[in-house]
């Protein structure tokens, strides 16, 4: 017989059955065969022998077979019948929903079921709601909100809302989109407006959906925008416990890109605070960015790894050295790179490291990055020579022996050149470097006189910058510190120069002058009265000059220093022959 006409006089009898108790009926009287499944609407065969006897079934058997069939009936609010379920078929309300959506080609966040009368819930089990009698569902479908291309986007950030809440990649990636072309807009993005939108949780949750790359691209990139903003946006986040969700995206992501931005955001959570810092230190930030910096090879994502590194490296309190050790040898490689923007962090990142006690300085001198940080003093690129500058300066703050290990690597005839440099901050440090030069040995303090530094430093003791005066005042005071040195000083006119600073009022400078003072002095007194430079000096500094420094004292320390100094000088006249006319 053939089914599909049986099936019609079925409908034209009873014009409520199903579509599953017909396929279910089909199914008990089907021809017996081996053959696959075929949809009933192909006109299949069926057993004769088997219909018939259905059939001529008495009438009250057949309809509770039907009926038994069906289990849940869902119909839309017309009272059209979507589909028919049997008992086995059935698990979760969320998976009913799914189908409902599937078969009218809605998002499932546009369906809603309503059963006995109330809205059924996802977590629900479909098995626990059915009852003798066959459960009537009713799906009823409601739009998301689309966005509206005459309004600004800033105007419509609720219906964004809903986009991203809904279930559909599709809704969810339009959103995701606009979100971060909102926080991209330069001058002040509107993070507080999406902070108040309740979105950071469905962000930070869809940014570690792994499977779909371009979503976790979009919602990654929002939050990067928001943890830039000030520290109380950053914190809005971090308060998400973002940053081992971001470690764990930067890990385990499929595409450079989205690496790329998981490695931005916890920079700036790194860079935000020192206590960022450190929460990025506990949960293992530093090897997570130093696999990136070894094995990946796009350019920009190799240039925020770096920054990021910079970050970690950066603040004080400083990290525990033991988190930074680990980095030296991958900035050692990145100082080999021909690019300035990651040249420029991995110097910078030394100079954080190299800031501080000298087992940190000890520990860049260890991993052989002293030559190469040396020879970026030369480089053209401002970005680079700078912190390579900074760097090397930190370095020769720690003990003579780690100095000398700087020297070795012959950095003065670079430093030199810079000294003319027309930027002040460069020329203030190169003074600042040298001058922690000269407050080492003497073997050290005759390098800086035999590279003719001394003249360098009578000219920017009288530099227009107050900063690259000071510095060079240092320098000068701290060599005096080296009674062979005293001449060479004088010579160089650093006397002079060092006059001409008593009138200053910054009283670091007036402090620095006095120590030159009281150095030249114990040096040369020794010297006969009709001593060049002995004569020299009682002809720079008088009495009266160190009395009106005192006059203008800056501080007490100052005063000390300058009555004290007075006392010696007038105790040295009295001692001096005098003249007989």
């Amino acid at each position: 017989m053939d089914w599909k006409v049986f099936r019609e006089v079925l409908n034209n009898l009873d014009a409520n059955c199903t579509e599953s108790q017909l396929n279910a009926l089909y199914g008990a009287l089907k021809p017996d065969t081996t053959d696959a499944y075929v949809d009933p609407d192909r006109g299949r065969g069926m057993n004769l022998e088997m219909a018939l006897t259905w059939i001529f079934s008495p009438k009250q058997k057949k309809m509770e077979e039907m009926e038994a069939i069906e289990a849940l009936r869902v119909r839309l609010a017309s009272g059209a019948i979507i589909f028919t379920l049997d008992s086995s078929s059935i698990s979760t309300v969320m998976q009913l929903r799914g189908r409902v959506a599937e078969i009218l080609g809605r998002c499932v966040d546009e369906i809603k079921l309503i059963a006995l009368n109330r809205q059924l819930q996802d977590e629900e089990l479909c098995q626990d709601l059915l009852c003798e009698q066959c459960l009537e569902v009713t799906a009823v479908t409601s739009a998301i909100p689309q966005l509206d291309n005459e309004v600004p986007v800033l105007d419509q950030l609720d219906v964004l809302r809903q986009m991203i809440m809904s279930s559909s990649l599709e809704y969810q990636l339009e959103a995701a989109n606009h979100l971060r072309r909102l926080l991209s807009v330069g001058g002040h993005p509107p993070i507080d407006k999406v902070l108040e939108l309740g979105v950071a949780p469905r962000l930070l949750e869809l940014s570690q959906q792994m499977t779909t790359p371009e979503l976790q691209f979009e919602t990654l990139w929002a939050i990067v925008n928001i943890v830039s903003g000030d520290a109380d946006q950053t914190r809005s986040i971090v308060e998400l416990d973002a940053v081992p969700i971001l470690l764990k995206i930067l890990q385990e992501a499929s595409t450079v890109k989205v690496q790329e931005q998981a490695v931005w955001a916890i920079g700036n959570i790194a860079g935000d605070s020192i206590q960022h810092r450190d929460l990025c230190h506990a949960h293992g930030a530093m090897s997570a960015v130093l696999k990136v910096l070894d094995h990946c090879t796009k350019i920009s994502c190799l240039r925020h790894a770096m920054w990021m590194v910079s970050n970690l490296c950066r603040g004080a309190p400083k990290p525990n050295l033991e988190d930074l050790i680990p980095a030296l040898p991958l900035l050692k490689k990145h100082l080999c790179s021909d690019d300035a923007e990651l040249l420029s962090d991995a110097l910078w990142s030394l100079s954080y490291i190299s800031d501080g006690p000298n087992q940190y300085i000890q520990a860049v001198i260890d991993a052989d990055l002293v030559s190469p940080v040396v020879t970026l003093l030369s480089h053209p690129d401002q970005s680079v020579h700078t912190p390579a500058l900074r760097s090397v300066g930190n370095l020769v703050t720690g003990s003579d022996a780690q100095t000398n290990a700087v020297l070795d690597c012959r950095p003065l005839d670079s430093v030199m050149t810079m000294m003319f440099s027309p930027r002040v901050q460069i020329r203030k440090e190169c003074c600042w470097l040298l001058s922690n030069i000269c407050a080492g040995s003497l073997h050290q303090v005759e390098q800086i006189r035999a590279h003719k530094f001394f003249d360098q430093f009578t000219i920017l003791a009288r530099d227009a910058e107050r900063s690259v005066q000071k510095e060079a005042a240092f320098a000068i005071a701290n060599a005096s510190e080296n009674k062979d040195m005293i001449k060479d000083l004088i010579s160089a006119g650093c006397m002079t120069a060092m006059h001409e600073l008593m009138d200053n009022n910054d009283y670091n400078i007036q402090n620095l002058c006095l120590c030159f003072i009281s150095n030249a002095r114990k040096a040369l007194i020794s010297e006969d009265s009709t001593s060049p430079s002995w004569t020299e000096f009682l002809e720079t500094f008088s009495i009266e000059d160190v009395e009106q420094m005192l006059e203008n004292a800056g501080n007490e320390a100052v005063r000390i220093k300058a009555q004290e100094l007075i006392d010696q000088m007038n105790s040295d006249a009295a001692a001096r022959p005098q003249s007989v006319e």
